[in-house]
């Protein structure tokens, strides 16, 4: 439909379907009937029907793609829940590996969605828009804590409701701030411990019940991230997650094919959390664990090999990143029960440490090829060098090539020393036998005072 005009006369000439003859001020017609002239030599519009010919539709076409044709909007009505959300949409237009958000779990693109509903959600979403840029910048500002203040609180006063707590929403706005915790807070910061009330929460939760694809995605990330903390519960006192914390969730895996491995699904990382805290009850177990790891670790190097040239797009180099995510966490667990077997005289011998040169050897060309891929994209590589340096602490030539690699991942870094942590962990993975490799919790796991000692300074923020 497109407007044509259809005449100038006045209103009265117009009502009485006479020709008016428009004159100033006012017309002829109008001066003898004494009335009030309006509207007299202004154009009016009507739709008409029109249909385009090939030509003008081209012409059509080229001028609204003409910048200068567009109409600009001065101002887009918005609130506080949009402006986040349109925040966290840009941040998953990108697609450059170093900055791709997408890394903490295919969940994060339907966040958006679901935002308005939870309040400890959107807080949470607003403080990683917030904080996010410390990783551009590597600078801090009163806004980043001040967002990174009000997701905490708001997510206190959420976890006082029973039902809520509990929610795929909530258990994600928690992962959210574990994440935002990584860039606002320092080395020397007693922070609170987002991953404790997370394996806490998730252990609690009817994860069966959770049908949806954004709830499973939920699920089976922080699944991942919870038995991922237990790694780096060998050194840390402060981080305390139960090694059977989802032992028995029903969280389904891939399907067979060249990407499937085993040791990687949920059930199965969480027998090996449980051999590694206590190798001596099983030491025939741990074997074999250790080698359907050593197998999977030559299929996964295969995997990494036959990727595509990672310069040929973005695509591809996302793909690259998550392989090498997951070849970390099997390097690292690896390692891990590598070293507990070489500390048993039982169970002691010189192929494992030839092996664990080899599995030394993997670690730092993974890491070496991910620098590539600082800042988030390499997010896995300082924890699978820790693991290496603690495990190869009788070579000390290669541990000066890996402490090489920790400085400079160490400026990724704004919570953790790996240099120290990985001292740590190579004098409890000397003897683990007469020693406990996991501290003991405060409290007992799954009880009420578990949440509250974790949670009550959650919305204390030192500047």
């Amino acid at each position: 439909m497109a407007r044509a005009p259809y005449g100038r006369g006045c209103d009265g000439c117009r009502k009485q379907k006479k020709k008016c003859d428009l004159t100033k001020p006012s017309c002829s017609r109008c001066v003898r009937s004494r009335i009030q002239c309006i509207g007299a030599g202004q154009f009016r519009y009507k739709f008409v029907n029109e249909t385009l010919s090939d030509d003008s539709r081209q012409d059509f076409e080229k001028a609204l793609s003409n910048r200068s044709c567009q109409t600009v909007m001065l101002f887009v009505p918005t609130n506080e829940v949009t402006e986040v959300s349109q925040k966290l949409v840009s941040m998953l237009q990108v697609k450059d590996a170093r900055f791709d958000i997408s890394i903490y779990g295919d969940f994060v693109n339907q966040i958006p969605q679901r935002l308005g509903c939870n309040k400890a959600l959107d807080a949470a979403v607003s403080a990683f828009t917030t904080t996010m840029s410390y990783v551009y910048s590597s600078t801090h500002s009163s806004e980043m804590y001040t967002s990174y203040g009000n997701a905490s609180r708001a997510t206190r006063l959420l976890l006082s409701d029973p039902v809520e707590a509990k929610t795929p929403d909530t258990l994600c706005a928690i992962y959210l701030l574990m994440v935002c915790q990584g860039w606002v807070n320092k080395q020397d910061d007693s922070s609170p411990n987002h991953a404790k009330a997370l394996s806490y929460l998730l252990n609690e939760a009817d994860v069966k019940s959770w049908h949806g694809t954004f709830e499973k995605n939920v699920a089976e990330t922080l699944t991942f991230i919870t038995l991922k903390k237990v790694l780096e519960s060998f050194s840390h006192s402060s981080i305390q997650v139960d090694p059977t914390i989802l032992s028995s969730s029903n969280i389904s895996g891939p399907n067979e094919d060249e990407t499937y491995f085993d040791s990687l699904q949920v059930q199965n990382l969480a027998k090996l959390s449980k051999l590694l805290h206590h190798p001596y009850e099983d030491l025939i177990e741990t074997q074999t664990m250790y080698n359907q790891l050593w197998m999977e670790r030559i299929k996964m190097h295969q995997l990494l090999i036959n990727l595509p040239n990672s310069s040929s797009s973005d695509n591809v180099r996302s793909t690259e990143v998550r392989v090498q995510m997951s070849f970390a966490l099997i390097l690292s667990f690896t390692l891990l029960f590598n070293s507990v077997l070489r500390s048993f005289e039982s169970t002691f011998t010189l192929e494992l440490l030839t092996e664990c040169a080899s599995l030394v050897d993997d670690a730092v060309r993974l890491a070496e090829t991910a620098t590539q891929y600082r800042p988030l994209g390499s997010s896995s590589m300082p924890l699978c060098l820790v693991v290496a340096l603690a495990a190869s602490y009788h070579d000390r030539s290669r541990n000066a090539e890996i402490e090489t690699l920790l400085e400079l991942y160490q400026q990724d870094s704004n919570t953790t020393n790996w240099l120290e942590y990985a001292q740590s962990l190579s004098e409890q993975l000397q003897n683990p036998a007469t020693s406990s490799i996991v501290p003991k919790p405060h409290g007992a796991l799954g009880s009420p005072a578990f949440l509250t000692v974790d949670w009550n300074e959650l919305g204390r923020i030192a500047i």
